[in-house]
């Protein structure tokens, strides 16, 4: 498929739309059809997220965040720019580059390293599972630079804050790790795939009893019904609307099957095999599509009925 807005998803290798699309989710298509009227009365008797807001301030949904990474994770700094880089002064500056590579080398110099939990955190109208890192690309029209610098400007998360928002930052916190690495997936369609499982991970370490990460299951099946149910019955539907949907269901079927993978191994050390994968990711080492190749994710295991059925 020859994208319209090719320009808006410059960052990514490419689009895989040849390799993934609505066709090949007849398996997510039979087990909703099978089982129709249980899904629609989970979805009547979804309670609101908004039900789930008790008081958690914003600090100590970082404080829970920065806790989990540092129990798994070496984390590293990320670049933030400065104010400068929106002044007419130095739009002018850059449009006068002769180059990417002159191009580039300016906006380096005013961008300064800091820890990714640092960044400005915004609240915005949302369930506690919404969430977005925002990364500005500045870049020459016509040309693209595999060297350029990534850069982030601050992360947005839900206002409805409960014990589940620790989730949702350490969603956007994987991002930035992830993100500041060009080429750590060959396929934007994948980009959510480790973003989602560590979201997962979060809610199971946050609460023994299970009651999050059942919360934080439910959210996203809703989401992933929706969104297909948006793919098959809108003839309409834009570009951007129909790559976001891909993206969410293809990344959160193959998060799912990992998720699972992880959980049922018994003994920690095999755990650790996954978190250090993850790190590997984190340090530039390998890409997204090496953990998915190593633990044989495909998308038609990720629709096996055992894997549907424990997650929608």
């Amino acid at each position: 498929m020859k994208l319209k807005m090719n320009d808006y998803y410059i960052g990514y290798k490419g689009i895989a739309l040849d390799k993934f699309n609505v066709n090949m989710l007849n398996n997510l298509k039979l087990f909703m059809i099978r089982n129709i009227n249980e899904i629609q009365k989970e979805a009547s008797n979804f309670t609101s997220p908004s039900s789930y807001v008790d008081g958690t301030t914003l600090e100590e949904v970082k404080k829970q965040t920065i806790e989990f990474y540092k129990k798994y994770f070496s984390i590293h700094d990320i670049n933030y720019p400065s104010e400068e880089l929106y002044t007419r002064e130095f739009i002018e500056q850059l449009s006068a580059s002769k180059d990417s590579k002159e191009f580039y080398d300016k906006v380096s110099t005013i961008l300064k390293p800091i820890s990714p939990f640092a960044l400005p955190i915004e609240l915005i109208h949302g369930q506690p599972l919404v969430g977005v890192v925002e990364k500005k690309l500045v870049g020459v029209p016509g040309s693209f630079d595999n060297n350029r610098p990534i850069y982030f400007n601050c992360i947005k998360i839900g206002n409805q804050l409960c014990n589940l928002s620790s989730s949702c930052l350490t969603h956007e916190i994987a991002h930035t790790q992830t993100e500041s690495n060009l080429g750590y997936t060959d396929d934007l369609l994948n980009k959510e795939i480790i973003s989602i499982f560590l979201e997962k991970m979060s809610a199971l370490e946050s609460d023994s009893s299970g009651i999050n990460l059942r919360k934080v299951e439910k959210i996203r099946s809703m989401d992933l019904i929706q969104r297909y149910l948006d793919l098959i019955q809108n003839p309409n539907i834009t570009e951007i609307d129909l790559i976001s949907n891909l993206t969410y269901i293809k990344s959160t079927l193959f998060a799912n099957k990992l998720f699972d993978m992880y959980q049922f191994e018994r003994k920690q050390k095999n755990r650790d095999i996954y978190i250090d994968d993850i790190q590997r990711l984190f340090d530039g080492s390998i890409k997204v599509e090496d953990i998915i190749r190593k633990n044989n994710i495909t998308i038609n295991n990720a629709q096996d009925l055992s894997v549907l059925q424990r997650h929608l």
